[in-house]
């Protein structure tokens, strides 16, 4: 079993929020975690230092650590905004070249999926700034419509990742659809705004998902980090990181990228 590890850029800087409410629901969510023991206080103050500091996004610290480790990520970052996502493609080209020096794959996170004409419109703003002609797409919210992978497909996205299903990779026209397994906020938010899982609980039910996955024969297994939370304001989670992938190495099971994967199923289909 290989897999494929990926991170969500969802933020940049604190600031770009200054017009939402995104920082006084990050305050609330935070006090509300501490006050029910959820997380320490030292996570709390860190939190706190992160947003006066101005950083909302480790990826520096999430890169250093991927390339130590020979885990061939895939970054998707923004050039649109909604959602609660806010930062301009201006502030999100230096990181796609930063990202892609350091060796790791870039693909879109779209926040268009209801028109073809909406998709094209910010999959060409993504290859103007990245310089690249190939690449994937995950949309933010794993947002969808009846037609959103059909319009993909016509877009000429590599592949798609947004589809959370416990499924193998199907092609859908021109299209691989690479369906999301694993990602941080079901373990540790389950049904919840606020943090409601420990780190063993998330253990034990990854333990459990992967096993599974691997007695179903599933060749790749997704797993998706937000950038974010590899930060010692988010221990629990960080923490969680840095354990599944020792454990996944520890099973045997390697680590590779959607474009690698995408590639070895091209040539099986052939």
């Amino acid at each position: 079993m290989k897999i494929i590890v990926s991170h969500d850029v969802d933020h940049l800087t604190a600031s770009e929020h200054f017009r939402d409410s995104q920082i006084v629901r990050f305050f609330f969510r935070a006090f509300m975690e501490r006050w029910a023991r959820s997380i320490s206080a030292r996570e709390f103050v860190q939190r706190c230092r992160a947003t006066f500091r101005n950083q909302w996004q480790n990826l520096e610290a999430q890169m250093s650590f991927d390339k130590k480790h020979d885990i061939p990520s895939t970054f998707f970052i923004a050039v649109n905004t909604g959602c609660h996502l806010r930062y301009k493609p201006s502030a999100a080209q230096p990181w796609m070249r930063r990202i892609r020096d350091q060796g790791f794959d870039i693909g879109v996170h779209g926040i268009a999926h209801r028109s073809l004409g909406e998709i094209l419109r910010e999959r060409k703003t993504f290859k103007r700034l990245s310089g690249l002609d190939h690449f994937g797409i995950r949309i933010h919210y794993l947002r969808r419509k009846a037609r959103t992978l059909d319009c993909l497909d016509e877009a000429g996205y590599l592949f798609d990742s947004t589809l959370e299903q416990l499924r193998a990779p199907f092609k859908h026209g021109a299209l691989w659809e690479m369906p999301l397994h694993l990602m941080e906020n079901r373990l540790f938010y389950h049904g919840s705004f606020y943090q409601n899982r420990s780190l063993e609980q998330a253990r034990l039910q990854t333990m459990h998902l992967l096993k599974k996955l691997e007695e179903r024969g599933f060749e790749y297994v997704t797993l998706l980090f937000h950038d974010r939370y590899f930060h010692e304001g988010f221990m629990s989670l960080k923490s969680w990181y840095v354990w599944v992938v020792s454990w996944c190495r520890d099973n045997g099971w390697e680590f590779t990228s959607f474009r690698e994967a995408v590639q070895n199923l091209e040539s099986i289909t052939a």
